[in-house]
């Protein structure tokens, strides 16, 4: 009975200090999160609807709507913040050419049917590089942990792959690569919609 008792106090101290290590870790990941810059610059008081590039910003003028749902990918998830940058109408993040902070970056925080939308401008390819012009996203909120979801791209870029065209039809509405449509009042219109991780996919 003595040994039992001693293997039963030591196994709980064992548990005790497993629970307290993944405890640190998750605090770890929560401060790290907290302190992104995404996250620490982000107004207090958001919209569903959010603008990136002001009025007077030189490029086409491209809106950005879509949801965010559950894990499950049918239920819409509200309050859950987006955070939205890219390149401007050369291709760079900033007038210096410096990759951070973005200059066109945007914050909207979903409605009760998970729905955001962003009013900017058609980001250009990096200068001298294939790769396609894109629109970077990270999620967080509602429960769920700080997350980066596949880039935004358009159908009809030239640097858009035939493997990136072919991957579109099995996503079905989380497809990245997306038909661009012009609307009555000349913006170009596209949809991307997003499923939410329960676990972060950010090593920070």
């Amino acid at each position: 009975m003595e040994f039992t008792a001693k293997g039963r106090g030591r196994r709980a101290i064992w548990i005790a200090l497993v629970a307290a290590a993944l405890a640190g870790l998750l605090l770890a990941g929560a401060r790290a999160g907290a302190q992104a810059p995404e996250v620490v610059s982000a107004p207090a008081n958001l919209s569903w609807q959010a603008t990136i590039a002001p009025a007077d910003e030189p490029g086409e003028r491209l809106v950005v709507s879509g949801q965010v749902f559950a894990p499950d990918g049918t239920t819409p998830v509200a309050g859950i913040t987006v955070y939205a940058y890219h390149t401007d109408a050369t291709g760079h993040y900033t007038k210096t050419g410096a990759l951070r902070p973005p200059r066109l970056q945007g914050w909207a925080k979903t409605d009760g049917e998970g729905r955001f939308e962003f009013h900017t401008i058609r980001p250009a390819a990096y200068p001298g590089r294939t790769i396609p012009a894109h629109v970077h996203f990270i999620l967080w909120g509602a429960g769920y942990p700080r997350q980066w979801t596949d880039e935004l791209r358009f159908e009809g870029d030239p640097f858009v792959t035939r493997e990136m065209m072919a991957e579109a039809p099995g996503a079905g509405k989380f497809a990245a690569v997306v038909p661009l449509q012009r609307g009555a009042d000349g913006a170009l219109d596209c949809t991307i919609n997003f499923r939410v991780r329960t676990v972060s996919n950010f090593k920070d």
